[in-house]
């Protein structure tokens, strides 16, 4: 496909990333996970962004073919997740924060060796640590 290859190795923007993720719905057989998450490595995280659509089919349980090359997730307070295995991947999560954002905070704490830092009055973030650890 030259037009898949054309997206994974020119500029890295958003709207690329859309491209890329139209180019991939449905999955060609023909292209292996492994060589697009390589092409995709040095790819801003913020640009490997979830569409809304995308979460909202994760929650269902029915994530899109390329939900494994999402590595940003934006949530609200009260997104219900039974697990934090659909974001097993996911190296960025912002979310929007109030004083009643207990709900997501409580599943936080089953990322693996993710931690959570105070972006701004009304965000968090959850970026990659060294170690499992969390901080609010």
């Amino acid at each position: 496909m030259a037009e898949l290859d054309d997206v994974l190795q020119g500029r890295p923007t958003p709207a690329a990333w859309a491209r890329l993720l139209q180019l991939l719905d449905p999955w060609p057989p023909s292209v292996a996970l492994d060589a697009v998450e390589q092409a995709l490595a040095s790819w801003p995280v913020r640009v490997r962004a979830a569409t809304p659509e995308a979460w909202d089919a994760v929650r269902e349980g029915e994530p899109p073919p390329w939900w494994p090359l999402v590595r940003h997730v934006q949530l609200s307070p009260y997104d219900p997740l039974d697990s934090a295995e659909p974001l097993r991947r996911v190296t960025s999560l912002v979310f929007d924060a109030d004083d009643e954002a207990f709900p997501v905070v409580s599943w936080l704490g089953h990322l693996l060796c993710a931690e959570v830092l105070w972006e701004d009055a009304s965000l968090w973030r959850i970026t990659p640590a060294r170690t499992p650890s969390a901080r609010w």
